[in-house]
């Protein structure tokens, strides 16, 4: 500490108020120094403490400097389509004959590139068109090519990097390759994005009906989670073609409400469940049911690994733990039950996307 100065006024005998000011010392910590008052006249008063309390701050790191402006269009507009959507949800894949619902995810992702590229096919069309490259999807057929009219053609099937995809975002949307030491696989379609950090990367999960626009950190999550894929994305889907740019509008994606179908002369209640969104331990469901003979419904809900013979009131949502297969039955005032209805959680097994092997040709 060095000499401290302290102005003081007022009459003698009175309240004054003193100002100080202290070289801090090295170390943080409360330190105490010994001061008396001088005056015109010399000192008077008997000597004093001071306490300061002394706290040294970490320097801050300055900020990273700001990225380079991309080359290319910030975002694509890409349509998204779930595939458990009811209107293509229950159509069967030829070759595998598998549901859309359960195992469409690469069909579905290739609808929704699609649509970036001005071409007008939803997952049952282009499953009609593909035929047998539909599944497994064959993705180096020429069938891609001639199903968007040319428009779109299947250009690379390279590993997964971050520094890749973002060079590929600057020519149009990717589809990204989830997959886990078994063998299951699940596609995404990522829009946008920069960098090394998938919170900065937005996609389409076809997964789930509420999959528009979703972090590609929250997707990565959800499947790890669920079916215990790898945090880091497998391999990319590439494609050529001229995309075309979103404009502010493409980024509200509004899907229309499930709804129940009418109940037929067999039966008197039905009901409809989607998986609408996820959280970090639990999956959001979307509900709809409809009565012949009652506005007064009730639901019980129940999970693969966590029964219920619990009735509640009808809600439209209601989130249930983290699990692979759900189940749902509705009931009316007067005692009608439907029948139970069930959702999964789709992924694909590596059989529903072909791995194409190039064999070297030999012509006698």
């Amino acid at each position: 500490y060095g000499p401290a100065s302290f102005p003081v006024s007022g009459a003698p005998g009175a309240t004054v108020e003193v100002a100080a000011t202290f070289t801090a010392p090295a170390t943080p910590g409360t330190h105490r120094a010994t001061y008396q008052l001088r005056g015109p006249n010399g000192l008077f008063g008997d000597p004093f403490w001071v306490e300061v309390r002394v706290s040294i701050a970490t320097p801050t790191q300055p900020p990273p400097p700001p990225l380079p402006p991309p080359s290319g269009p910030s975002s694509w507009r890409v349509p998204f389509f779930s595939q458990g959507d009811p209107q293509w949800g229950s159509a069967r894949m030829m070759t595998c004959n598998l549901s859309i619902s359960g195992f469409g995810c690469a069909l579905t992702s290739l609808a929704m590139i699609y649509g970036a590229y001005g071409v007008l096919h939803n997952p049952r069309t282009l499953n009609t068109c593909l035929g047998d490259d539909a599944c497994p999807l064959r993705w180096s057929s020429f069938n891609l090519n001639s199903c968007s009219g040319s428009k779109v053609a299947f250009s690379a099937r390279p590993a997964f990097s971050y520094q890749r995809l973002e060079e590929e975002l600057r020519r149009g949307p990717v589809i990204v390759e989830l997959s886990n030491s078994s063998g299951s696989q699940h596609f995404v379609v990522v829009i946008q994005g920069r960098g090394n950090d998938p919170n900065n990367y937005t996609a389409h999960d076809p997964g789930i009906r509420n999959g528009a626009n979703q972090p590609l950190s929250k997707v990565l999550n959800f499947w790890k989670t669920y079916q215990n894929l790898n945090l880091t994305p497998h391999s990319l889907r590439t494609f050529n073609g001229t995309a075309i740019p979103a404009s502010i509008s493409d980024t509200e994606q509004i899907l229309p409400k499930p709804e129940a179908l009418s109940p037929t002369a067999e039966e008197t209640i039905t009901g409809t469940v989607t998986i609408y969104d996820t959280t970090d331990t639990t999956i959001i469901l979307e509900l709809a049911a409809r009565s012949s003979t009652s506005n007064m419904i009730e639901m019980r809900v129940w999970t693969d690994q966590r029964s219920s013979d619990v009735w509640q009131p009808f809600s439209p949502y209601v989130e249930v733990p983290m699990d692979a297969v759900f189940f749902v039955q509705f009931r009316d005032a007067a005692g009608n039950a439907s029948t139970v209805i069930e959702a999964s959680v789709p992924i694909a097994s590596s059989n529903v996307s072909s791995q194409e092997v190039y064999l070297p040709m030999v012509v006698r």
